[in-house]
């Protein structure tokens, strides 16, 4: 089971500008991060299983992006 967490508690520390940029900008509802991959999504559940269904679920983390 993945657990769907707050855009706020994501570490940005490790993060390049760039890539804090593109999240901010997007216009996507999920962050979808697994190891040193990060995919902006509509349906994150789409992209675990076609991409990630071997991996282990400790090592997915999905954010929601709230967009006003």
């Amino acid at each position: 089971m993945v657990e769907l967490r707050r855009i706020d508690t994501l570490d940005r520390s490790s993060m390049t500008t760039k890539e804090a940029c593109r999240i901010l900008s997007s216009r996507k509802k999920y962050l979808v991060k697994v190891e040193d991959n990060m995919h902006l999504v509509n349906d994150f559940t789409n992209v675990l299983i076609k991409k990630y269904a071997d991996v282990s679920p400790e090592l997915v983390e999905v954010y929601v992006l709230n967009r006003l």
